[in-house]
Formats: structure tokens, sequence, C-alpha cells
């Protein structure tokens, strides 16, 4: 079971999620990636950056899952980094 952030009215992401839930985590990347550096509002960048971190952690890349955790908490609060952060620990066991 994985956390991802949903943005219902937003058409690319949904088709990110749909990426993911086939294991295309590759696809969702690039649309997240977009999404986290273009987005208008602080809450999309950080809840983007949040869903990169667990694309990034179920291809093995945990060190770099954990920058965009670190992004995202720059960002602003979200409330489902603590889950996303133990998630992590979990997986790196540190």
């Amino acid at each position: 079971e994985q956390l991802l952030l949903v943005l219902e009215n937003d058409e690319d992401w949904i088709r990110a999620l749909e990426y993911a839930a086939d294991g295309q985590w590759e696809e969702s990347i690039s649309i997240w990636t977009e999404k986290a550096h273009k987005a208008k509002y602080w809450k999309v960048k950080a809840a983007a950056a949040c869903n990169l971190s667990v694309a990034c952690r179920m291809l093995g890349q945990n060190a770099l899952a954990e920058q965009w955790l670190d992004w995202a908490c720059e960002m602003g609060t979200l409330p489902e980094v603590p889950i996303l952060r133990a998630q992590l620990k979990a997986t790196t066991g540190r």
C-alpha cells in the first residue's frame, strides 16, 4: 500500500495516479515533476513532491525520495508528510 496525494480536478494528476497503479512509475514521475516545478500553488507543488517521493522509493531511489520529502516540507506543511517519512524510514531502516 502506498500513500499518494490526489488532486481530483486535474486530468494530468489522475493520469499519473493511473500510471502509478499500473506500476509505471517513470511516467508518473514525469507528470509530477512538471507539477512540482511549474504549479502555481505551493500545496500542489508540495503534493507533487510527496508523490515523487513515493515513486522514487518504489524505484529504490531512497536518497532521492528523502530529498523530495524535504523539498515538500520547504513548500509548507502537509499532514501526510509524517506518514511518508515513516514509510521511507521503514524502507531504508534509518
